[in-house]
């Protein structure tokens, strides 16, 4: 069994992400699924009303259809990745429904081609959260 060296799967990884945000962005669900385990886990913070911990493509479809109805994905934009191995930080900025900007630091892990884990780390929730109707 032969290792990669470091900067090949830096690079492997940051493609894999790169597939994922694409996908995403222009609506392929099928592409989006082809690049996450189906036993990954998503984590949003727990502050947003979608907030939680997702595991497999079930629970992660829901999330993302849930996501939708806040913030308009085909308008994400990726501005920086960076890669160390299986590890990729993404800093993205996507628009809300109502057209304000939200910016997060997204962390995901690889392994063997296929993202395992996603952590999304929100710059300002609140840009979120004031759009959100109060359910008293």
């Amino acid at each position: 069994m032969s290792v990669k060296p470091d900067s090949t799967r830096s690079e492997e990884s940051k493609q894999t992400v790169k597939a994922m945000y694409d996908a995403g962005v222009s609506g392929d669900s099928a592409g989006f699924f082809r690049v996450i385990h189906e036993n990954a886990e998503v984590h949003e913070p727990p502050c947003l009303p979608y907030g939680g911990s997702y595991r497999g493509h079930g629970a992660i479809g829901s999330l993302a259809i849930h996501i939708g109805k806040f913030l308009d994905l085909s308008t994400l934009k990726v501005d920086h990745m960076l890669a160390e191995g299986d590890l990729v930080l993404a800093s993205v900025r996507v628009k809300t429904r109502s057209g304000n900007e939200i910016e997060m630091l997204e962390q995901s892990r690889v392994r063997n081609g296929k993202i395992v884990d996603l952590r999304i780390f929100y710059f300002d929730p609140t840009v979120l959260l004031k759009e959100i109707p109060v359910l008293i």
